[in-house]
């Protein structure tokens, strides 16, 4: 098993990635009144991420010195700025899918916990000068980002009341179909667009981080330890 594969098995140990995510976990002892404004609140909190990777995927490209993998970042940006969606960011077309389909708003002031995270991430960007440690963090937001959406997926399924998103379906999303709901979404996410950054991403970074494999990995468990606090944080709606 090469070292990759051990990085991902590794990260599928958190359980914010899986069906024990303390969100989901907390959902399903809720009313359904109350599930409903929670699960909401939790996926607006969840969408300032969507917000922010741009600039993430940015800084990483400023302070990672390998030209394969700047190029790799810059790919990603554009995608998320709406190269492969006629021009749509990425951010406006769920925003859009959301308010048409369950008539919430993807994007909404953030909670305490959420500034929290996004501030940790910034300030180890500023302070952070290892361009192997920096790659870690940006590979764990990428290499976590399919399953994260899953879990997405599964609290939208939850306060809707019914399956806005077929996890099956989702899974055999075919790339090239026009995205029109938020199935489309992220089966186009998970198979297509996260999938390929994901792997881009990989064989970009391999030779320069494997010099310094324990440094990147440090970077790759920084970040997956934020996230897994801020979900925590979330089922405690803070």
């Amino acid at each position: 098993m090469d070292k990759w594969t051990v990085l991902d098995d590794k990260m599928m140990t958190r359980r914010f990635l899986t069906s024990h995510n303390p969100v989901l976990v907390s959902l399903e002892v809720q009313n359904l009144s109350t599930a409903t404004r929670r699960g909401v609140w939790t996926i607006q909190q969840y969408c300032s991420l969507v917000r922010m990777i741009i600039e993430y995927l940015g800084r990483a490209s400023r302070m990672i010195p390998v030209p394969a993998v700047q190029d790799e970042l810059a790919r990603n940006i554009a995608e998320e700025q709406g190269s492969r969606t006629n021009g749509v960011p990425h951010r406006e077309l769920l925003a859009r899918l959301f308010r048409d389909e369950l008539d919430v708003e993807a994007f909404a002031p953030w909670s305490d916990s959420t500034l929290v995270f996004h501030l940790a991430i910034l300030k180890e960007f500023n302070l952070q000068k290892n361009p192997e440690f920096i790659a870690g963090m940006i590979y764990a937001l990428e290499a976590s980002a399919s399953p994260e959406l899953l879990v997405v997926s599964r609290i939208i399924n939850s306060f809707a009341g019914y399956e806005v998103i077929n996890h099956r379906k989702v899974r055999a999303w075919k790339a090239g179909r026009e995205i029109e709901n938020l199935e489309d979404f992220i089966g186009s996410h998970v198979v297509d667009f996260e999938a390929g950054h994901k792997q881009g991403l990989c064989e970009a970074l391999n030779s320069f981080v494997s010099a310094d494999w324990p440094t990147f990995e440090k970077g790759f468990d920084f970040m997956l330890d934020q996230m897994a606090v801020w979900w925590e944080a979330l089922s405690r709606w803070e």
